[in-house]
């Protein structure tokens, strides 16, 4: 408890509180405020073939009902009702580069559409889906330097237009 080892993203809900992702203790933690008070958290479960650790967490965020989803470092995406678990559903379990494949699925972001955004990271690209089947999958970005190309995306915000700005 207060204690974290690499915290990736961070996110807010309704009520104000404050989610991280805490990637090498491998789980989402949620605090009241920044005092740390009303501490709690949620760790991925582990992979069937896992050797005895759960999934480092790499981002987090909410949708408008105040779901919670996540992206691992191995690759998938999931989405958690509350920080019981309660709810679980996955996305993306196989490691790859096509259409519902990541390679080190990092940062999460949902928008005012509650469509959901993954920064790709190692196959250098943003990918938009809808929902958690992956409908209307769209990305954009390949490995370079220039216009529409990334070096390992790492971040990315919306402004109030919701126009997209890749790190």
């Amino acid at each position: 408890v207060n204690q974290f080892n690499e915290p990736k993203q961070l996110a807010r809900d309704k009520q104000g509180r404050i989610y991280l992702s805490d990637q090498i203790n491998a789980r989402i933690v949620r605090i009241d405020d920044i005092t740390g008070k009303g501490w709690v958290s949620y760790a991925e479960p582990i992979r069937e073939e896992g050797s005895g650790s759960g999934q480092r967490i790499w981002g987090v965020d909410l949708d408008s009902k105040d779901r919670i989803y996540f992206t691992s470092r191995e690759g998938n995406i999931g989405r958690i009702d509350d920080m019981s678990g309660k709810g679980l559903v996955k996305f993306g379990e196989t490691s790859g580069s096509g259409v519902n494949q990541f390679r080190v699925a990092k940062v999460i972001q949902i928008d005012r559409e509650d469509r959901i955004y993954i920064g790709d990271s190692l196959n250098n690209r943003v990918v938009r889906i809808d929902d958690m089947t992956g409908k209307n999958w769209v990305s954009i970005g390949k490995e370079g330097t220039g216009i529409g190309e990334f070096q390992r995306t790492s971040g990315y915000a919306f402004d109030s237009q919701g126009r997209i700005y890749i790190a």
